[in-house]
């Protein structure tokens, strides 16, 4: 799915979702539930991949150029 049809399926203005998607602004529960929706998941789908991903990201050794 592009980032124009994720905005247009969940009804959140593509601007406001690339913030959203960039880490830019925080989620709050209404574009969370959007999200899903237009996804096809649940909600707790969605936490429970990004806190995966966030545990990853801990463990991968962060190295400095």
């Amino acid at each position: 799915m592009t980032m124009r049809g994720l905005a247009a399926a969940s009804g959140i203005p593509l601007r406001s979702l690339v913030r959203l998607l960039a880490g830019e602004r925080a989620i709050t529960f209404e574009p969370l539930c959007a999200l899903a929706d237009a996804l096809g998941v649940s909600v707790s789908t969605i936490i429970e991949r990004a806190e995966e991903r966030l545990l990853e990201t801990q463990r991968t050794p962060q190295f400095s150029a």
